[in-house]
């Protein structure tokens, strides 16, 4: 981020590399949601969403 809280350009570059791996992709879809590229942000999360866990217990 720069001091604006503005994402640096050569951020992109390296979350496009990052492996595409919960944490990785939960990272890169909230960025592009920050950024208000919500239609890539959306496309993200679809692309994580089948990795996350699916609770098999009410915990309360």
């Amino acid at each position: 981020m720069t001091d604006g809280g503005v994402p640096a350009a050569d951020m992109w570059p390296v979350l496009d590399r990052a492996p595409r791996q919960p944490l990785p992709l939960s990272v890169r879809a909230r960025a592009l949601f920050l950024t208000g590229r919500l239609d890539e942000a959306r496309e993200a999360y679809a692309q994580l969403r089948p990795m996350l866990p699916l609770p098999t217990a009410n915990p309360s």
